[in-house]
């Protein structure tokens, strides 16, 4: 009996270390995109507590899918001198997704009402 037992915990503690492991992996992702936002809109002129609330709400909102395509909108627009946060929602409407520009624009809203 105890060989069985011992069986299945040595098929388990693998099984758990990779759980353990693919969730660190998708954090860490998850950190570098809302760093990456946080930069991009500080780039567009937000303070940092504006770019915090920002992020937050739309990290709170959005999937990653969502905030890898808002970057890369703002990371584009940052090299053509649009840089006021007012800026902003008009960059991601190029990304045409009612979902996304209304979550930007509600985030925008409320944080630079708040700061």
């Amino acid at each position: 009996m105890r060989l069985i037992l011992d069986q299945k915990e040595s098929a388990v503690k693998p099984a758990l270390k990779s759980i353990s492991l693919a969730s660190i992996a998708l954090l860490v992702g998850c950190a570098s995109a809302s760093g990456e936002l946080r930069k991009n809109l500080r780039a567009y002129g937000m303070s940092k507590s504006e770019a915090k609330c920002v992020t937050r709400e739309l990290v709170d909102d959005l999937d990653g899918r969502e905030i890898k395509s808002i970057n890369r909108i703002l990371g584009a627009g940052r090299s053509d001198g649009t840089t006021r946060p007012s800026q902003v929602i008009v960059a991601v409407r190029e990304l045409d997704d009612p979902r996304v520009i209304r979550s930007v624009a509600l985030a925008n809203a409320g944080c630079l009402l708040l700061n």
